[in-house]
């Protein structure tokens, strides 16, 4: 926080805030994550601009740190947070940390001091475009190996899936330039050992409720319990892929309707009360012109088998 400087020091404008990298604690994830917002917001001197980090080049990735279904829920908490946003290259995708062999290691110092046993190579490999040879990286030899999950963890499949862990990222910086979450008020809700909400609101401007389950098993919220919600009823702006929540879903923030917040392990929803119309499912031309011709072909087999008996 010193970075910052003062008025008669001027310091750095933007010095790393390394707290969401380095001191989660996974025994007691929520009230951590509540401790290191809080106490950024409210020790950052007067008129300067938060930051915001998941990830960085000296610590593990949030796959190999925590898990891959973790990947969405820390990429909307600080998207959704006041400030600016630092992305650590690979993790718009979920990239996970690679094995490196002590005889392809480039770190010269590893971490130093008591970690200096380990190498900080594993979280620097690199990115993953495609499924081509070095993941499309290089044609040449790499400086580090590619992780050997490259062939199906890559940007270019990950444009094509609807709910991947890139096109959450992709949905989640276009909110940041909605006026809410550019000049909104900030309010988090630390309800439960496994639930963390972050809103963000707005005079005369559309709210988002960020709810985000970061425990073990299955959570229904009742946000009207926890909060003043705009509204009884709220629209899924986005879902993780694992939530079960589609584009333009509504959910009650009231118990009387029964369609409460219902989110699974691990999960995340975005909450809107601004009208989102509902996602058209996506169809696979050539899929469905095979599936089609299979049908055809099994009718005429059909009809040729009772031509024959018949």
């Amino acid at each position: 926080m010193q970075y910052y400087g003062n008025s008669t020091k001027p310091g750095a404008n933007v010095p790393f805030n390394l707290g969401l990298v380095r001191n989660v604690d996974k025994r007691n994830i929520i009230a951590s994550i509540d401790t290191i917002v809080k106490n950024w917001l409210d020790n950052m001197p007067e008129n300067q601009a938060a930051n915001w980090a998941m990830e960085n080049h000296d610590n593990p990735r949030t796959p190999t740190k925590f898990s891959p279904e973790m990947v969405p829920l820390f990429t909307a908490l600080k998207l959704s947070l006041p400030g600016i946003e630092i992305t650590y290259y690979g993790s718009e995708i979920g990239m996970e940390n690679t094995y490196v062999r002590p005889d392809q290691s480039q770190d010269p110092n590893n971490e130093g001091g008591m970690m200096s046993d380990r190498s900080r190579d594993d979280e620097r490999c690199p990115m993953q475009w495609d499924s081509s040879i070095n993941a499309g990286f290089t044609k040449g030899k790499p400086w580090l190996p590619v992780n050997p999950n490259y062939y199906k963890l890559n940007v270019e499949s990950q444009k094509k899936i609807p709910n991947s862990n890139y096109n959450f990222y992709k949905k989640m910086s276009q909110l940041r330039k909605t006026d809410t979450l550019k000049y909104g008020d900030l309010h988090t809700y630390n309800i439960t050992k496994s639930i963390y909400i972050l809103k963000r609101s707005l005079l005369e401007r559309e709210s988002y409720i960020v709810v985000m389950n970061f425990g073990s098993e299955t959570e229904t919220v009742i946000l009207s319990n926890i909060m003043k919600s705009p509204t009884e009823e709220l629209y899924v702006y986005l879902g993780s892929e694992n939530s079960a929540y589609n584009t333009g879903s509504i959910v009650s923030t009231v118990p009387s309707t029964g369609n409460p917040v219902v989110l699974r392990p691990q999960s995340v929803v975005v909450l809107t009360d601004k009208y989102i119309a509902p996602e058209t499912p996506t169809v696979n031309i050539q899929n469905a012109g095979t599936q089609i011709g299979s049908t055809l072909i099994s009718l005429l087999s059909v009809l040729l088998l009772l031509r024959y008996f018949l």
